[in-house]
């Protein structure tokens, strides 16, 4: 895992990704399906799988 804090950092991937967004305040089991759902078609489409959460919580 990588924590990037800055967009200009996703400068340094070169291929797609699918990203979620929310506020991922926990891993409960609504976060880990919408997490296993991300990675899971992030891989069949070879894709990185990101998550981008907010710092602090709105």
């Amino acid at each position: 895992m990588q924590i990037l804090s800055n967009f200009d950092d996703l400068d340094q991937f070169e291929q797609g990704s699918a990203v979620s967004i929310g506020n991922f305040d926990g891993v409960h089991l609504g976060h880990q399906k919408i997490l296993t759902f991300l990675v899971n078609k992030a891989s069949k489409k070879n894709l990185l799988s990101l998550v981008l959460t907010f710092s602090p919580h709105p």
